[in-house]
């Protein structure tokens, strides 16, 4: 007498196993895919928002150099005139293209190694690129904020603050997926 029973696997069960095998290859190959296909796209608009944004910086680097030549001058103008110097520095911020910087934040940011009357003078730079959202502009901008010493020795002006700023302006109603504790959604 026989205490084992044989099992044995036929051709049907390795067909079987082999197609079963083979859909599920196909199907991670697809996955893979399309997991390469968006990262290709989010790798393409790091590279474009990135450079914009060192094409930016480069910008404000050119800013601040030009501003530096303009201080310069309006020392030199002045000759040794507070109020004279004063005006040339306005006319240097008035030559500037407008900022979405308020008077609130360029007199708020307060430098420790400038007097109390220093002259705030800001600038902005509009950062370029594509955002998320095929299509669509990034609203971003480097806003620059110096504080200008009027005193004729020593360093021209101090830079306050230098920050990245979304100018995008922002809808109360939109809704930004938020969970909200207590509600059915």
């Amino acid at each position: 007498m026989k205490d084992s029973v044989d099992y044995r696997i036929g051709p049907g069960m390795t067909s079987l196993l082999m197609i079963f095998f083979v859909l599920c290859m196909a199907a991670l190959a697809i996955l893979t895919l399309q997991s390469v296909q968006v990262e290709s796209v989010l790798n393409k608009r790091t590279a474009s928002t990135t450079g914009a944004y060192y094409e930016a910086a480069l910008q404000v680097e050119r800013q601040l150099a030009d501003i530096d030549a303009g201080l310069a001058e309006a020392r030199t103008a002045a000759a040794g005139d507070p109020d004279a110097y004063a005006a040339g520095v306005a006319a240097l911020q008035a030559a500037l293209p407008p900022t979405h910087v308020s008077d609130d934040d360029q007199t708020a940011v307060h430098s420790p190694n400038l007097p109390d009357d220093a002259l705030p003078l800001s600038f902005a730079v509009p950062i370029g690129g594509e955002s998320a959202t095929e299509g669509e502009a990034i609203e971003s901008e480097i806003q620059v904020i110096l504080h200008v010493a009027n005193a004729f020795t020593g360093p021209r002006y101090t830079v306050a603050r230098r920050m990245l700023v979304n100018i995008a302006p922002w809808d109360a109603e939109q809704d930004v997926g938020l969970y909200v504790p207590g509600t059915d959604d």
